[in-house]
């Protein structure tokens, strides 16, 4: 799934580099929220859109992981 996804954000015009650190920024964000709940959790496997849209909240400007999300933003700006 995450080749898949790096793949289409291509075909959408984003950048090799960009894709592939957007991709692994979600395998980033998988480990983060797996080792929060207890669970493993791979995000690019969840298919039921209301448990995805949980997590997401979590990791919005006002959730309870919004600073694991400020670091991958200044990781992904470091890196270009």
């Amino acid at each position: 799934m995450q080749d898949q996804f790096e793949r289409w954000m291509i075909k959408t015009g984003l950048k090799d580099n960009t894709a592939y650190s957007y991709s692994r920024a979600i395998n980033r964000l998988s480990s983060h929220y797996s080792e929060k709940v207890g669970e493993n959790v791979d995000i690019y496997n969840i298919r039921e859109i209301n448990i995805l849209g949980k997590i997401v909240d979590k990791y919005r400007q006002d959730g309870i992981y919004r600073d694991k999300v400020m670091k991958e933003i200044a990781l992904i700006v470091v890196l270009f």
